[in-house]
């Protein structure tokens, strides 16, 4: 490709988007709701003010209900859907913006962007079937993947407090474009360090198959924000810890017998951790303990702290969601 063919990656006029939808594929699902932010181009890094993301909700068909479970999952209720505007309606909006600008919109950024190009791809397809997407999708999760082998998740609420964005709550659109903007930010720099500037370069290392994870390397320790001689020097006594994110803000809260071992064992090794732990561990800044004289006292003291702080990785004793329910002697 001829040189005056390459775009500075930071010169590149960029859509960011994201759908909310009741499912997994466009085949069984229907978007929800669908975000996006077009920047303007040498604007530089935008603070949180001055980001102009819209966010519109889009209505479902007629035979359709919203399931509770993704009512759960995205915050969207059967009362905010009732000023939801039609998939045509917020296509056409969309492409409005995209072509007020002086440049064409080349590219896409979207965190899983496998997920949202194919939810985008169909809303062409069901409403301009002439028209092909007039972007390609850049995933920052898969360049994430390379630049960070060793972050414990590159989700993108990992990913985001990794870098010291305070995610506690992400659950509309307008959340995962913002995090994802700030994120790009983020992964401009990264690349840049390692000599890749323009579009085509990016695109091209993105096409080259993930580095393998060596044996050696998966012994290793996580990558995450927090000094190691912060958790080393915890004392072996019974407490209750709270894990804290850039900002200060409690992200966890635990018991343990042994605080030493109990929060030690969240970073040893590499096996045996789901993704919401991976999750966690990745945005952990710091760790603050309260000792107390036994086990059960700690119990008590965690209880009462996850009520009143109500941390978004306690699932269990979270205010949210639990229901107090009656019943007679007959389950009646």
């Amino acid at each position: 490709m001829r040189r005056n063919a390459l775009v500075k990656l930071a010169e590149q006029p960029l859509l960011f988007i994201d759908c909310q939808t009741t499912g997994a594929t466009p085949q069984s699902a229907q978007i929800l709701e669908l975000g996006w932010l077009l920047p303007e181009v040498g604007a530089g890094q935008l603070d949180q003010s001055q980001l102009l993301i819209k966010s519109r909700l889009i209505r479902l068909p007629a035979d359709q209900a919203l399931p509770n479970r993704i009512q759960k999952i995205t915050g969207i209720t059967d009362e905010l859907m009732q000023a939801a505007s039609s998939a045509a309606d917020v296509l056409s909006e969309l492409l409005r913006d995209l072509s007020a600008g002086q440049k064409p919109v080349k590219f896409a950024v979207a965190h899983y962007a496998q997920f949202e190009q194919a939810f985008v791809r169909q809303l062409f397809v069901d409403h301009l079937p002439e028209q092909n997407l007039p972007f390609t999708f850049i995933c920052t999760c898969q360049i994430a993947k390379r630049l960070y082998p060793d972050l414990p998740s590159r989700a993108i609420r990992a990913l985001g407090g990794y870098f010291g964005l305070s995610l506690m709550e992400m659950k509309r659109s307008s959340c995962h474009v913002e995090a994802t903007y700030f994120i790009w930010q983020r992964l401009l720099a990264d690349l840049g360090a390692i000599g890749i500037y323009e579009d085509e370069q990016l695109l091209e290392w993105l096409s080259q198959p993930l580095p393998k994870v060596s044996a050696k390397d998966k012994k290793n320790p996580y990558a995450i924000p927090m000094e190691r001689l912060k958790r080393l020097d915890l004392p072996a006594k019974p407490g209750i810890y709270r894990m804290l994110n850039s900002d200060g803000n409690i992200l966890y809260v635990g018991k343990a017998t042994s605080l030493k071992s109990r929060v030690n064992s969240y970073f040893r090794g590499r096996k045996g951790k789901d993704s919401k732990t991976k999750e966690l561990i990745s945005q952990i800044f710091d760790i603050a303990v309260d000792v107390v004289d036994t086990p059960l006292e700690a119990a008590l003291l965690e209880t009462d702290l996850i009520k009143q702080h109500d941390p978004p990785y306690n699932r269990a004793l979270r205010h949210r969601g639990r229901l107090l329910n009656f019943y007679s002697h007959d389950f009646v």
